[in-house]
């Protein structure tokens, strides 16, 4: 007959694995925004990726107390928040052309339009989806050197956790339409930059990223609320 106290045993490690596991996730994701380096904090995106498809598998495992779930909730929650940021911004960078400079404000610069005053050292902002990391910039070189060039979709870094908080909030409350409204809002407050092919690209690259990335963290979560977590 198995031993039962080694299933309960080898059960409270695996959840305090998963737990640690999600935690050095999230401290990547944080870090990795700091340090620009939007790889290492799309790697974050791990634990919610073997949890769908464990989920997928049919795979059920129970946590060992309530409270166990409780954590792995909120830290599926802050997870979805922070590593959005870095995963929206690897997949922008990928997708997008060389065309693209990176503004003083966390926007950007569309072709033809200037470029970062010279001896700034800028990484890119997600133009509304997420964190674009640290920026180096000599603040003593006038704003003039952008040679007239329009900046656009500035501010990403804050409108991306918002609007992860928003969507695992709706998710978390049962209320999926308010995801809809979170896009409207969205769509119609950057309506007056999207002139150009480039913050078009970005825009909807980042915006599809973002919501993804904030529902599939939520569906885990829910499943997570429920006591039923695949890992």
């Amino acid at each position: 007959m198995p031993d039962l106290n080694l299933f309960y045993l080898l059960d409270n490690y695996l959840w305090a694995g998963a737990a640690l596991a999600i935690g050095v996730c999230i401290v990547l994701a944080i870090v990795s925004a700091r340090i620009n380096l939007p790889l290492v904090g799309a790697l974050s995106a791990t634990p919610v990726a073997l949890g769908l498809l464990a989920s997928a598998l049919g795979l059920q495992l129970w946590p060992p107390h309530p409270m166990v779930g409780s954590i792995l909730a909120v830290e599926l929650f802050v997870l979805g928040v922070v590593a959005g940021g870095p995963l929206t911004l690897y997949v922008v960078g990928r997708a997008e052309s060389h065309s693209v400079r990176a503004g003083l404000h966390g926007g950007i610069v569309p072709a033809g339009d200037g470029g970062p005053a010279r001896g700034a050292r800028v990484s890119f902002g997600e133009g509304g989806e997420g964190d674009g990391g640290e920026r180096d910039i000599r603040h003593d070189q006038p704003e003039d050197n952008y040679a007239g060039g329009r900046e656009v979709l500035r501010g990403g870094s804050t409108i991306g956790y918002l609007e992860r908080i928003a969507v695992l909030g709706c998710l978390a409350v049962g209320r999926v339409e308010g995801i809809a409204v979170i896009v409207a809002i969205k769509g119609l407050g950057r309506f007056n930059e999207l002139d150009s092919p480039e913050a078009r690209e970005r825009f909807i690259i980042g915006t599809l990223v973002s919501l993804i990335w904030a529902c599939a963290t939520g569906a885990l979560l829910l499943i997570t609320v429920q006591s039923n977590v695949p890992f």
